[in-house]
This record gives C-alpha cells, structure tokens and sequence, in this order.
C-alpha cells in the first residue's frame, strides 16, 4: 500500500467518524451541540507531517487529479443540493430567513463529503488499494 494510499485511508476512516459522531450528537445530545463533531475533520491537516509523501510518478499524480476532481465535484453537488433544500424548506413553511446555525454543518458537511469521496475514489481506482498487509 502506497504513502497516497495510506492516507486516503487515514482521511476516509476520520470523515466517516467525525460524519458518525455528528449523527450520534444531533440525536442523542441535541442538534445544537453537534456540529462540534466537525472538528474532527481538523484531524486530516496532519496528513503532511503523519505520511511523509515520497515522489510520486505519474500514476500518482494521474490517480490524485482524478479523485480530488471527484471529490469537489460531489462537495459542490452536496452544497448545493443542501442549500436548495433548505431554502426550498423554509420557503414553503413561510420562513424568510434560515438560521445562522445551519452554516457550520454546511461548511462541515461539504468538506466531509470532499473528504469521503476524494479517499474512496482514490483507494477504488488503485487497484492494490486495500492489500493492508505491506
């Protein structure tokens, strides 16, 4: 398993916790206090210093390209799609403005889902991805 390999799934495995923690919060302490999971994702600036990245060859860098194009892809999809649905929501209760607690699971949500599809496209497309035992 390759250095870009190991951490994609070191990012993978703490945006599914940090995206599990938030659903645990919201219902079991409070919709208010969840968000806070969010701070998990802090967690992924360590890549650089955990997984000291040898020089990749074009491959790598090909395999990279492709799954951060997918990952902002899907975060922009979410973003969007998220945003409409809540407007589209408070629209039709006759709300005319949305809570300013909504913006930090936006930004949180749509950097999980970058996080999440970014790490799983690039274990998928490399075929020797989940051979752990190197």
């Amino acid at each position: 398993m390759s250095t870009q390999q190991k951490s994609a799934l070191y990012q993978l495995i703490v945006a599914l916790a940090s995206v599990a923690l938030y659903a645990v919060l919201h219902f079991t302490v409070s919709a208010a206090v969840a968000p806070a999971a969010m701070a998990l994702l802090a967690l992924t600036g360590a890549v650089p210093v955990v997984f000291r990245h040898e020089v990749s060859d074009e491959r790598e860098r090909y395999l990279a390209r492709q799954a951060a194009g997918a990952g902002f892809a899907a975060s922009y999809l979410f973003l969007v799609v998220l945003c409409m649905g809540v407007w589209f929501q408070h629209f039709r209760s006759g709300e005319a403005t949305v809570g300013i607690d909504l913006l930090p699971v936006i930004a949180g949500g749509t950097c999980a889902v970058a996080l999440i599809v970014r790490a799983a496209v690039l274990l998928l497309l490399a075929p020797r991805a989940l051979d752990v035992s190197q």
